[in-house]
């Protein structure tokens, strides 16, 4: 594991890891890698020593690393924790999340669902140290590894800054300064999206925490016993005013009032936002994203552009434009009045707008928004970069399979293993219904590998060198099931 850690650690090409040392200097990888001679052995040496004794030097408690999680935690975390852990990303849990929504909100169903978004308070200052260690314990961590965790979690001194100077140190007796939760919830207190789908009872990024569930007395109490029984033991507390539940569609309003009331928790239309992206609970309008608008509004008239010149606004304005918007559109496509909208305000901004001074256009938009080398300022243009994110989303389903959002999603809309031409489907979702718009397009540069050929079309498909399909080579017209015949129709025992 070590050894691991460390060609994980020092094979970065650039400086992206930077710890910082006790006299604050920064120490990035490129600094190990030009003095590995001088320094590896020792510094392996030490850290060995870490691993194999279990005991940590607490003056290294003054030093953050980051990247130790992320090579642990894959083999001890359920799927449903996205937080922390190598190839997984926050946009996994929010478009789970917005599927869920989108089931609960289309159809009524003789047993009602429920959605519970669990506000914790002051997470991470008050989890319980022992309730930490009886954690690592429980996921069967070497106890050398759990001694020298704890040592990193309850050794650490602290100083507050008054007026640029460090008053008197002092040591916390509970909670960590980033960290994870283990909260496990009945197999019983379950949802799935279709018959025969992933059994889904909860979502976790961190401390944000989502619960679903069937409204049976039964799973209510289950549900009611874990998060009591979860906080006495590990010093949490749940927030009951803002707690807050999101019923399925037709649910009885004086059921759902008399949950509300054994739980302690708030009824609401919707859950707002969960991760950043609000949760679709209705219908998409131009209001759904004003907040970006806002956003890109409140960064910007903190600037008073008469006092920048052209270059100091247009590379504020980029830094903006690449800072604000993508983190909403990595997982739905903004509709183009809000993106004309958005690029509306960036255009005034850098063209010197103000409330008393009307500026002048100097050069066209698209042009701005061309890359440098071809004489343009190098502007992302919002739509476009918006239909490369959810391309990447939309090779993730072919690519990476075992995902969960994937595996969610493809259970519920049934869709096939291997190439898939058309994903349409009635009554899909709104991220659904955005990546059918750019599958087909996505789907003309993904190139396969034939392997036993059973998944991929011979005619329909681009398998060969760089052919592309080849129906488009044919002279003669191909009938349409015959575009659909895998490659091993095609094949005999000597391939």
């Amino acid at each position: 594991m070590v050894t691991d850690y460390f060609k994980k650690l020092y094979s970065l090409e650039n400086d992206s890891y930077t710890p910082y040392g006790v006299s604050g200097l920064m120490l990035a990888s490129s600094f190990f890698q030009s003095q590995w001679e001088t320094v590896g052995f020792s510094l392996f040496s030490f850290i060995n020593h870490i691993w194999l004794s279990g005991n940590l030097d607490s003056l290294l408690n003054r030093t953050l690393i980051a990247s130790i999680p992320k090579i642990i935690l894959p083999n001890v975390i359920l799927p449903s924790q996205t937080s922390f852990i190598q190839g997984k990303n926050i946009i996994d849990s929010i478009i789970i999340a917005q599927e869920i929504m989108h089931s609960m909100r289309k159809r009524a169903r003789k047993k009602g669902w429920m959605a519970i978004k669990v506000d914790l308070e002051n997470a991470f200052d008050k989890l319980r140290w022992d309730f930490i260690k009886d954690t690592l314990k429980d996921v069967g961590l070497p106890s050398r590894m759990i001694s020298a965790i704890m040592q990193c979690i309850t050794t650490p001194t602290m100083q507050i800054l008054c007026k640029g100077k460090p008053l008197r140190s002092f040591s916390p007796q509970r909670g960590i300064r980033q960290g994870d939760r283990c909260l496990h919830i009945s197999s019983s207190c379950t949802i799935q999206l279709d018959r025969g789908g992933i059994p889904l009872s909860h979502l976790f990024f961190a401390d944000d925490l989502v619960l679903f569930s069937e409204t049976f007395a039964a799973q209510i109490a289950v549900i009611q016993r874990v998060l009591n029984q979860f906080c006495l033991s590990s010093g949490q507390k749940v927030s009951h005013d803002k707690t807050q539940i999101y019923f399925s569609k037709d649910f009885p309003t004086y059921v759902s009032n008399v949950i509300c009331q054994l739980l302690g928790f708030h009824c609401t239309e919707s859950l707002g936002r969960y991760l950043g992206v609000p949760l679709i609970t209705g219908r998409v309008t131009t209001r759904t994203y004003n907040y970006i608008i806002e956003k890109l509004q409140q960064k910007l008239s903190g600037w008073k552009s008469k006092c920048l010149s052209l270059a100091g606004r247009i590379t504020l304005a980029k830094s903006v434009l690449s800072s604000v918007p993508p983190y909403t559109t990595q997982s739905t496509m903004l509709s183009t009045s809000c993106c004309s909208d958005i690029e509306k305000i960036i255009r005034k901004f850098i063209w010197g707008y103000s409330d008393d001074h009307r500026g002048i256009n100097l050069v066209n938009w698209k042009d701005l928004c061309q890359p440098v080398n071809r004489g343009g300022c190098g502007i992302i243009s919002l739509e476009e970069q918006n239909k490369a994110f959810l391309s990447k989303l939309a090779y993730k389903i072919i690519a990476q399979p075992d995902l969960l959002w994937i595996r969610v999603l493809k259970a519920k809309y049934h869709v096939p293993e291997g190439s898939i031409h058309d994903i349409s489907k009635k009554g899909c979702s709104y991220f659904w219904r955005n990546l059918t718009k750019i599958w087909q397009d996505t789907m003309k540069h993904v190139k396969w590998l034939p392997g036993n050929g059973r998944h991929i079309k011979f005619w329909s498909d681009f398998w060969v060198g760089h052919l592309g399909p080849l129906k488009f080579l044919s002279s003669d017209d191909i009938d349409e099931q015959v575009l659909k015949n895998p490659i091993s129709d095609f094949m005999n025992s000597q391939g």
